[in-house]
């Protein structure tokens, strides 16, 4: 499994909640895609995206569908300083079970 860890340092007022409900709903139903995480700081708009996906091929795949499709039409990715990073998912952490009182 792999990371996409992308920086934004500014999210654009275009971006409102209804473009990004469709934009996640998008995202989710892509093949290979595995989970994510989208993080706002409110005080300053800064925001990251985490991304993890089955493979580099599912996210290449992912890239070339974003593309062409009017449901990402770049408002968030195409506009401010955007940096990106991709890494090898090397353990997932969940929560350990609760231990029962003796």
């Amino acid at each position: 499994m792999i990371a996409r860890v992308a920086e934004h340092e500014d999210i654009p007022a275009e971006a409102d909640e209804q473009y990004v409900a469709r934009f996640r709903e998008f995202l989710c139903r892509q093949p290979g895609f595995r989970g994510g995480y989208h993080l706002l700081e409110p005080a300053t708009g800064h925001a990251l995206s985490v991304m993890l996906w089955e493979d580099e091929a599912a996210l290449q795949d992912f890239g070339r569908v974003l593309s062409t499709s009017p449901v990402a039409d770049g408002r968030i990715s195409g506009r401010g300083r955007t940096t990106s990073r991709i890494f090898e998912v090397t353990a997932v952490l969940e929560p350990l079970p609760a231990q029962a009182s003796q």
